[in-house]
């Protein structure tokens, strides 16, 4: 079970992938935000329940009455590993007891002056496993995903030779967004190239700021609010991602997708995005508005120099690598 937003959900991707790994003949069922539920059944999770699902409510009331199905799902839990806070832990952990799960791990998902993924790995050191090497990137996608990007494309008449960036407004936090202005200014610097398409990334949480977008010079295409599954198979089609510091930029960097991401007030030691192809910039003041459009536009030209181009055939989970 893993409480929290979409960020905190990736940066969970490697402690997921290290107990899949650990015990391949069991199923791994998870229970996280419904809306992150798509990127990882089938292939890492299996089965997977939304959070706040009503099946689930009876586990967060001490000794509460379980109903039947969930009773049964629960009298099959050799091992159950809780990211929550502690008190939520400690009911849930009770009620699991007494439905007869053998082993049980309660963690508190907040690092302390580590990285957040690094911190959860820690966590299943009482499992006693080494934690073997881990891919990169550490998310894949299925076929079925791979074929809702296959559809933006064509519906915006990408081909495979238009580079693509994405560039996603939002984060957080106001604090940790950068401006607008600058981002509209990059993506014209992009487009201003041969062959050069930007996609512009905006989610619910930015609705007050699309009417602010004006109008967009050509090759700029807006992204209004896709679902997080679709959104993660577009972005896996890009040539470069940039972003601040959010759940988004995470995901970009989970799927192995050259990541410029930007930070000011919050650490990037511990809540940066972990990927081969990321580059972490931050504001030298820690404010956003100081972190220059020259600044971001040198990160990525270093980034795409350095970063193998993509080829577009995937492996056997479906992901485009490197």
């Amino acid at each position: 079970m893993r409480a929290g937003a979409i960020g905190d959900f990736i940066l969970t991707l490697p402690a997921l992938r290290a107990l899949r790994q650990a015990f391949p003949g069991c199923r791994l069922a998870l229970a996280a935000r419904a809306d992150v539920l798509p990127l990882v059944e089938g292939w890492l999770a299996e089965p997977v329940i939304a959070f706040d699902s009503p099946l689930l409510t009876p586990l967060f009331v001490p000794d509460s009455d379980v109903p039947a199905p969930l009773a049964m799902l629960l009298g099959e839990i050799e091992l159950a590993v809780l990211w929550l806070s502690e008190h939520t832990a400690q009911v849930v952990a009770g009620n699991l007891r007494r439905f007869g799960a053998r082993r049980l791990i309660a963690a508190n998902p907040l690092p302390a002056a580590r990285h957040a993924s690094d911190h959860l790995l820690d966590t299943l050191a009482p499992l006693g496993i080494s934690i073997p090497p881990l891919p990169s990137p550490v998310l894949s996608l299925t076929p079925a995903l791979r074929a809702r990007a296959d559809a933006f494309w064509q519906t915006h008449r990408l081909s495979e030779q238009t580079r693509v960036v994405a560039l996603h407004v939002g984060s957080g936090g106001e604090r940790k967004r950068w401006p607008l202005d600058h981002i509209i200014a990059l993506a014209r610097k992009w487009v201003s190239g041969a062959g050069t398409r930007a996609l512009l990334i905006t989610g619910p949480a930015e609705r007050a700021l699309t009417g602010a977008l004006g109008d967009l010079p050509p090759g700029v295409v807006p992204l209004r609010s896709p679902d997080l599954a679709t959104l993660a198979a577009i972005i896996a089609r890009c040539h470069l991602y940039i972003g601040s510091d959010s759940g988004i930029t995470h995901l970009a960097a989970a799927l192995g997708v050259p990541t410029v991401a930007l930070f000011g007030p919050t650490d990037p030691l511990v809540w940066g995005p972990r990927g081969a192809r990321v580059s972490i910039v931050q504001s030298p003041t820690a404010r956003m508005a100081d972190l220059t459009i020259e600044a971001v536009w040198s990160a990525a030209q270093r980034l795409l120099e350095s970063a193998p181009a993509l080829r577009r055939e995937p492996d056997d989970e479906g992901q485009v690598m490197a």
